[in-house]
């Protein structure tokens, strides 16, 4: 199992332009990130130094909104692994809430 957090700040390339004076995260924003860190906790567990590539996403679910000034953690885990394919479950949390889940594809590029 892997967590990491992302400090989500008004800086971020995507809040002048996402909803104008109310700023939310993407969701797909949420994914790469979530598919970035399952890549190197992958790359880690398995010892490999092949380039990990996202491959799809599953069963997403947004329940709540991402804001500037808050911290997103990403609690993730392998659910399947073969040769060239891997499946995470991941799950977003901010103040103790889950925010979003799904199912992350990862392939061995």
């Amino acid at each position: 199992m892997i967590l990491g957090y992302k400090d989500v700040t008004d800086e971020e390339f995507w809040v002048r332009g996402h909803i104008p004076d109310r700023p939310l995260m993407p969701g797909v924003v949420m994914v790469e990130a979530s598919a970035q860190l399952l890549s190197f906790y992958v790359r880690q567990i398995t010892e490999g130094d092949s380039f990990l590539g996202f491959g799809g996403i599953e069963d997403a679910k947004f329940r709540a909104t991402v804001v500037p000034g808050q911290r997103l953690y990403l609690l993730g885990h392998i659910h399947t692994q073969r040769s060239r394919k891997f499946t995470c479950a991941v799950q977003g949390v901010v103040e103790g809430k889950l925010v979003y889940e799904a199912t992350i594809i990862g392939m061995r590029v």
